[in-house]
C-alpha cells in the first residue's frame, strides 16, 4: 500500500510538474533557470524534475485539501485527502469515472456543464456540489478543475476538492432559523421591529407595528426612529438603550410614542439583543398601553364617587337610626336625650384609602346612668366592601365617670 502511494504520488506530482512547466512555458517564465543553477545541463534537467516531483508530492501528501488528476473525467491519481473524503482505498477510485462520486447524474451532469462552462471563460472553475461516500453518506465539497493545457483539454484536469459540510450545514440551519424567525416576526399580533443598537435605524417591522405607528413600511426601512419621529421624548430610547448595554435586554419600560397622525400614546416597551445576519441587532416589542390606563383611571374616578357617594348614604342612614331611636326612646322614656357624634377615622393599609368613620349615640336615661352605642362603617375601594358593624352598647354611671 505505501508503494501504491508513493508511485500513485509521484504520478500525480509529474502530472502537476507538467502543469507547470506548460504554463511556464505559455507565460515564457520560468519557475527555475536549471542551466544557471547546475553545470551540467542533462543533469540538471533531470535533478531539478526529480527535485521538484519530490517537492510536489511532499506538498501533496500535507496539503489540507484534496488534489486529483482526471482525463476525460477518469480518474488518474488522488491524494490522501481525498480518500479519507471518499472512504474509498486508492485502487478503487483509480480508473473509474467520476461519475460514481455523485449521488445522482444530475449532480455530475451540472458540474461537467458548470465547470467546462467556466474553463472556457476564465482558465478555471468552481462549484459547490455533493460526493457520495462509499458509506452512503452525503458530503458537501467545493470542487475546482484547471487543465493541464488550455488548449487541449485532454490532456488532462488538476482538481482540488474540500469538504464544507460543517460549513453547508451550518448555513442551511441559520437560513431555516431565520426563515422560521420571519414567518413568527410578520405573523406575531405583537408589535415587533428590528432596528440598529446604536443608530435605532429600523431593519424590519411587521404588520401590527405598521398599522399602530401608522407610517408604512416604505417610510421606516432605512431610517432612524429619530428621524421618523416616533418619540414623544427622544431621551426615552437613550434611556433603554443604556439598561439594554448593561444587561442585554430590558422589560417593560414606560415610553410615550407619536403616531403619524401626532397622536402620543402610552406604551410598554420591552427590547433584546439577539443575532440576525450575523450581526446583533435589537429586537424590540412595544406594547400600545394608551386604551387600558385610560380605562384604569376612569375606573379610579368612579371609584372615588362611589366611595362618596356611600359614605353620604351611610350618614344619611345613620342620621334616620339616630331619629327612629329618639323617637322611640322619647316615647317610652319621655324627657330623656340621645345625641350622635362621630369620634374616630383611619386610613387603610398599602395605601387604600379606607374610610372608617366611629359613629357613638349616647342616651341619657336617668340622671345617674347612660348608655354608649357604637356603631363602625368601613368602606375598601380596594376590594369594593362596604359594611356597618354594631361594637358594643355599655352603661355607664354618670357618678363614675364624673370621678374619672
Amino acid at each position: 500500500m505505501q508503494g501504491g502511494c508513493h508511485i500513485g504520488l509521484r504520478s500525480l506530482s509529474a502530472g502537476l510538474l507538467a502543469a507547470f512547466i506548460i504554463f511556464s512555458d505559455a507565460a515564457a517564465t520560468p519557475a527555475f533557470n536549471h542551466e544557471a543553477v547546475l553545470e551540467d545541463p542533462v543533469a540538471s534537467d533531470s535533478e531539478a524534475q526529480a527535485s521538484a516531483v519530490r517537492m510536489l508530492a511532499s506538498i501533496l501528501r500535507s496539503a489540507p485539501t484534496g488534489i486529483g488528476l482526471v482525463k476525460d473525467r477518469i480518474i488518474v491519481d488522488v491524494n490522501d485527502y481525498i480518500l479519507d473524503l471518499t472512504g474509498y482505498r486508492r485502487e478503487e477510485l483509480i480508473g473509474r469515472h467520476a461519475d460514481f462520486l455523485y449521488p445522482t447524474q444530475e449532480d455530475s451532469d451540472y458540474v461537467a456543464r458548470e465547470k467546462y462552462r467556466q474553463i472556457a471563460a476564465k482558465g478555471t472553475g468552481s462549484v459547490e456540489t455533493r460526493w457520495l461516500r462509499k458509506d452512503g453518506s452525503i458530503r458537501y465539497v467545493l470542487l475546482s478543475s484547471t487543465p493541464l493545457d488550455l488548449q487541449d483539454l485532454s490532456a488532462g484536469v488538476t482538481f482540488t476538492v474540500l469538504d464544507i459540510t460543517e460549513r453547508k450545514l451550518a448555513e442551511d440551519t441559520l437560513r431555516e432559523s431565520e426563515a422560521r424567525f420571519a414567518k413568527i416576526f410578520s405573523a406575531n399580533p405583537a408589535p415587533l421591529v428590528v432596528s440598529e443598537i446604536d443608530s435605532g435605524r429600523f431593519i424590519d417591522v411587521n404588520d401590527r407595528w405598521v398599522e399602530m405607528l401608522g407610517y408604512s413600511r416604505e417610510e421606516q426601512l432605512g431610517r432612524t426612529s429619530k428621524e421618523v419621529g416616533i418619540w414623544a421624548d427622544p431621551e426615552d430610547r437613550d434611556r433603554a438603550i443604556a439598561k439594554l448595554r448593561k444587561q442585554g435586554f430590558f422589560r417593560r419600560v414606560p415610553i410615550f410614542f407619536r403616531t403619524k397622525s401626532g397622536n402620543v400614546r402610552y406604551a410598554l416597551w420591552s427590547g433584546e439583543i439577539v443575532k440576525l445576519g450575523g450581526r446583533e441587532v435589537l429586537l424590540s416589542m412595544i406594547m400600545d398601553e394608551t386604551d387600558r390606563r385610560q380605562a384604569e383611571i376612569t375606573l379610579g374616578q368612579r371609584t372615588s364617587f362611589f366611595v362618596v357617594a356611600l359614605g353620604l348614604l351611610s350618614l344619611i342612614l345613620l342620621g334616620v337610626v339616630v331619629k327612629l331611636c329618639r323617637a322611640c326612646f322619647s316615647s317610652f322614656m319621655p324627657g330623656r336625650t340621645a345625641k350622635l357624634a362621630c369620634i374616630t377615622s383611619a386610613t387603610g393599609l398599602n395605601g387604600c384609602s379606607a374610610s372608617r368613620p366611629t359613629w357613638m349615640i349616647f342616651l341619657n336615661v336617668s340622671s345617674r346612668w347612660w348608655f354608649r352605642i357604637i356603631a363602625k362603617h368601613s368602606f375598601n375601594p380596594c376590594n369594593a366592601r362596604s359594611k356597618i358593624a354594631l361594637v358594643g352598647i355599655t352603661r355607664a354611671n354618670f357618678a363614675n365617670r364624673a370621678e374619672k
